[in-house]
């Protein structure tokens, strides 16, 4: 699997360029195991295969949250080759934005699982 990320601007501010996968982005047994998550934006998000939650909470994870301090992130835009899939862990198999989201691409299938709030996709742009 290839994977490329990089940095933007002072790397102290959380922001993301971007992402590449060659491969699929895949959640574990250990919580946040297999995520891509910053507190600020983030450039375009390139996934070849399936983003897939694992047993543990917040994994197989696309976000723009961390639940530390003020979270105000963008995600330019995410395209899946494959599925989103949601796993057993609570929070799996997940785009979350604190902000807005651009175009959200999946070539398959959106799969809830066994874990509260699996398999989503959800922007909290303009929320109270």
């Amino acid at each position: 699997m290839h994977v490329t990320a990089g940095l933007g601007g002072d790397a102290a501010d959380g922001r993301i360029n971007g992402v590449t996968i060659g491969g699929s982005l895949i959640g574990g047994t250990a919580q946040f195991a297999g995520e891509i998550r910053s507190g600020s934006d983030m450039g375009p998000i390139k996934i070849a295969g399936n983003v897939r939650g694992g047993s543990a909470p917040d994994t197989g994870l696309i976000a723009t949250d961390t639940g530390f301090g003020v979270d105000n992130g963008k995600i330019a835009s995410v395209k899946i080759g494959g599925s989103l899939i949601g796993g057993a862990g609570t929070d799996s198999g997940q785009l979350r934005s604190s902000s807005d989201m651009g175009a959200v691409k999946i070539g398959g299938d959106v799969i809830s699982s066994d874990g509260d709030d699996t398999g989503k996709i959800h922007s909290k742009a303009n929320s109270p």
